[in-house]
């Protein structure tokens, strides 16, 4: 399930324009909305650059790590995979607790998770190899983006994070 949901997404990703032009505010406007129709695929690049302070908007820098990272699991739309990857669109469970949220990024998640009232069991790998400011960033998006309403995530937040250790997290299951 798991390869033939990547290889799909890798499809998906394949048949996008290879060029960056038209992956901006308009995207991520379009995202904070209901859903965008294509996320283009995006060179490494784009770190660097904003780096260099090219992005004045953390939400519009996060889109672009979306765009590179999570998009063939949790999907343009941000709706997920049913049955395999939980949706970031409107989720309960991204909302309810925003340090858990960076402590999943930084150390990935193991074990079954309730999401909209709907069970997940993938797992989700560690993308720690991530900077503080691309982890801010691409949480700071998602909060805000598919009728979510979270508070911004900072780099601050994450280096404070990632200081604790990088351990898979695990989710306790209801009483």
């Amino acid at each position: 399930m798991r390869r033939a949901a990547a290889l799909l997404g890798l499809a998906w990703l394949l048949a996008a324009p290879a060029s960056t032009a038209g992956c901006g505010r308009d995207e991520v406007r379009a995202a904070r909305g209901e859903a965008f129709k294509r996320v283009p695929i995006l060179s490494p690049a784009s770190t660097s650059e904003r780096q260099g302070g090219s992005f004045d908007d953390p939400a519009e820098a996060g889109f672009r790590v979306f765009a590179r990272t999570c998009v063939t699991c949790h999907q343009p739309s941000g709706m997920g995979m049913p049955n395999a990857f939980p949706p970031l669109a409107r989720s309960d469970f991204l909302a309810a607790d925003k340090g858990r949220s960076v402590s999943i990024v930084l150390g990935g998640i193991e074990g079954p998770i309730t999401v909209n009232g709907k069970p997940y069991s993938a797992s989700m790998p560690s993308f720690a190899a991530l900077s503080d400011d691309d982890i801010a960033g691409v949480l700071t998006f998602v909060r805000s983006s598919w009728g979510n309403a979270g508070e911004p995530v900072t780099r601050e937040e994450v280096a404070s994070r990632r200081a604790r250790g990088t351990a898979p997290v695990t989710v306790a299951a209801a009483p």
